[in-house]
């Protein structure tokens, strides 16, 4: 009952239209700059007991103590009207609940904040971020990327420059043009060089990247989310799940799920995933998720989830409906020099 009546009010809210204002944003400060440096994480969330699989844990709160709601320090990024009162329902009804949410109902949280984040990022028709990227590529953990973006939906078009690694390194590709292939531009002494044509899903495309670069962006990254979710729903005895709400990344106030795969037969990649949902605009701010120890080659007992990290995204600085021209995706532009 306890969960269908979340799932009722959750749902609910999600039906609701928010329109997304124009040149609305997602930044901690207004005059905040993109940072040369790799978002660093805060502690991982309290670790549960691994004792029992979460068919077996109560789906009670596991702590019932009341705790007071933090003066939020950020800036409303989405409909101040509308998204304002959708976060403050979802953060009341987690309240009255519990600190920290486990088993079912954390995954049921979990969904249903995708699905409103899947809600929201659809209607948006473009956005510029602030992108970080650290990916394992054939076993091997690569340096951090950190990248402007420029992301358009319809027609799906992006354009990124490296800030730090290759070090102007730009990468253009949008739907339906260019042979639906994407241009890279080298960066550094490199930069005379003609660009590249590639396609995406090209093993040379594909060498330094887990995601050909049409996965690239929140959108893609909340609807494999989704239906990571999805199964899981229908398989709770093989994975368990923490909520921690109140969560702090970065100067994002944030809904942190942990999710720890108990077999590897079902999730043959993922041992553990993070996945941090802002509380104002449900989007996504980052999400790490880690493999398994015999994936890599040598494992850090000491620090058994760095030596695992398989994948680490992060979007700051996130500017929604900036109505960016075609200009903005076009190889000719005098600011890229494709």
């Amino acid at each position: 009952m306890l969960v269908l009546a979340a799932a009722s009010m959750v749902i609910h809210m999600n039906v609701q239209p928010e329109p997304v204002g124009a040149g609305t944003r997602m930044t901690s400060s207004a005059s905040r700059r993109p940072r040369l440096v790799a978002p660093v994480p805060p502690p991982p969330p309290t670790a549960m007991p691994m004792a029992a699989p979460l068919s077996d844990q109560a789906d009670a709160p596991a702590d019932k103590s009341p705790k007071a709601e933090k003066g939020d320090r950020r800036q409303a990024n989405v409909s101040p009207t509308s998204s304002s009162a959708s976060s403050t329902t979802t953060r009341a009804m987690i309240a009255t609940q519990s600190e920290v949410l486990t088993g079912r109902m954390a995954i049921l949280m979990n969904l249903l904040m995708l699905e409103k984040s899947q809600h929201v990022l659809e209607s948006v028709s473009d956005y510029t971020a602030t992108f970080f990227k650290q990916e394992r590529i054939n076993g091997e953990l690569t340096e951090g990327q950190l990248m402007e973006l420029k992301m358009r939906h319809r027609p799906f078009s992006i354009y990124m420059k490296w800030l730090t690694g290759h070090k102007g390194r730009q990468v253009l590709y949008v739907e339906g043009q260019n042979e639906n292939k994407m241009l890279v531009k080298f960066g550094g002494w490199k930069r005379r060089l003609p660009a590249l044509k590639l396609d995406p899903n090209s093993s040379l495309a594909m060498a330094e990247a887990r995601y050909p670069i049409t996965k690239v962006g929140m959108l893609e990254l909340v609807r494999e989310a989704v239906r990571y979710r999805q199964q899981d729903l229908q398989n709770l005895d093989k994975l368990r799940c923490i909520l921690t709400p109140d969560y702090d990344f970065e100067g994002y106030r944030c809904y942190a799920f942990t999710v720890e795969y108990t077999d590897p037969r079902y999730s043959k990649v993922y041992r553990k995933s993070i996945f941090l949902i802002d509380q104002n605009t449900y989007l996504p701010v980052a999400v790490k998720n880690y493999t398994w120890p015999d994936q890599v080659d040598q494992v850090d007992e000491k620090d058994p989830d760095g030596s695992t990290l398989v994948e680490f995204y992060a979007y700051t600085n996130v500017r929604l409906n900036q109505r960016l021209a075609d200009s903005e995706f076009d190889r000719k532009n005098k600011k890229y020099r494709f």
